[in-house]
Order: C-alpha cells, then sequence, then structure tokens
C-alpha cells in the first residue's frame, strides 16, 4: 500500500553484505554481544545473533548495534532501533529492528553505508 510503512520498506535500499557487529538490549547486564548484520535500510536491520541472547531479548526491547570493521574494532557508527521480529533461523538466531529516533549524524552515516553498496 502506498504511503504505508510497508510501502517504504519495499523502496528504501537494502545492503544485504554480512558484517561484524556487536549489540546490547536495553534491561540486561549491558554486555556486548557478537553478531552479524545481515540486512539495513533506511527503516531498519537485520541481525544474526552468534550466541545465545540475553533472556530479555524481546520483542519491544530496543537494541544497540554498533558496526565493526574488518579487525574487529568499532567504525564509530552505532545505530538503535525497536525489536520487532525474532525467529530461528538454520544456526542462529534472527532478529529484526526498525530503527527509532535515528540523529542526524546516524541517519548520515547510515545513509553512507548504503551508498557504498548501491553506488
Amino acid at each position: 500500500m502506498p504511503g504505508s510503512i510497508e510501502g517504504r520498506r519495499r523502496r528504501s535500499a537494502r545492503d544485504l553484505s554480512p558484517r561484524s557487529a556487536e549489540y546490547t538490549i536495553a534491561g540486561t547486564d549491558g554486555a556486548w554481544r557478537p553478531c552479524h548484520l545481515i540486512d539495513v535500510s533506511l527503516m531498519g536491520i537485520g541481525l544474526d545473533f552468534i550466541e545465545a541472547p540475553p533472556p530479555a531479548a524481546a520483542v519491544g526491547r530496543v537494541i544497540t548495534v554498533r558496526l565493526l570493521s574488518a579487525n574487529g574494532r568499532s567504525t564509530g557508527i552505532v545505530l538503535s532501533g525497536e525489536i520487532r521480529n525474532i525467529s530461528a533461523g538454520q544456526e542462529s538466531l534472527r532478529v529484526g529492528a526498525e530503527f527509532v529516533r535515528l540523529d542526524t549524524t546516524q541517519r548520515a552515516a547510515l545513509e553512507l553505508l548504503l551508498q557504498r553498496h548501491f553506488a
């Protein structure tokens, strides 16, 4: 449906190349855990959790993800979203999150990331 969130998601460019990242979920111990960023658009992100998530990982919780470089260091890109779905993958847990309140710097970094892939 044009103008709906679903319609905007379909029109939003997506980057499907896996990237190393780490995440933390609001309401947990605050530890950063490894994951792979498997999908990103201006609307949200898809993640593969490498290890079992904390018990508080649930739909509606806020997840913060920081992207890592090839050598495992932070790129400085940190994104937050609200977990919208969790499902079992073949060898991992897949999590989808919708971005919430991206600031100007975060949005610019995200747009740059997408431009590099779709230029």
